[in-house]
């Protein structure tokens, strides 16, 4: 067990690695063999967006992930590439690009999802007992709420 620092700007410094060890994780679990055709991460991630918000723009999907317009235009166009997404003006304002996931876009997470889900609910299942499992499960919305304020 790693070595906890004391007062709130330890707890800092303890949350930024454990969450950055758990980011770097998922990371490699969503990393596949073939990375000329598979989505990265960030991919993956506007494709889940896109499944449960719907249909968005490029400006709101670089909002949502924070990240840069640059970084998600990258992303839209190999996802499209590959048939993920599809683009197309929107009917109220020819100005903008609306982005949708397709239904190969969808299977496709579906599968990478449940592949990642099952490695974390066997971790889970595996190493943590019932009260620390309801530990974890009510301290996520915190760290969601952390996460909106960064």
């Amino acid at each position: 067990m790693a070595k906890t620092s004391t007062g709130l700007g330890g707890t800092a410094v303890d949350l930024r690695m454990a969450v950055g060890r758990i980011g770097r994780r998922l990371r490699q679990l969503y990393a596949t063999p073939d990375v000329a055709t598979d989505p990265g991460f960030l991919e993956v991630s506007v494709l889940t967006r896109l499944d449960r918000l719907g249909p968005l723009t490029s400006r709101a999907l670089a909002e949502i992930e924070s990240v840069t317009p640059q970084a998600i235009g990258t992303a839209l166009s190999g996802l499209q590439r590959r048939g993920f997404v599809a683009r197309a003006q929107d009917p109220d304002d020819g100005r903008k690009v609306i982005t949708t996931i397709t239904e190969s876009g969808r299977r496709m997470l579906a599968g990478r999802e449940h592949a990642v889900n099952e490695h974390m609910r066997r971790t889970l299942s595996h190493r943590f007992d019932a009260s620390e499992r309801a530990q974890i499960a009510a301290v996520i919305p915190l760290l969601e709420r952390l996460a909106e304020g960064l």
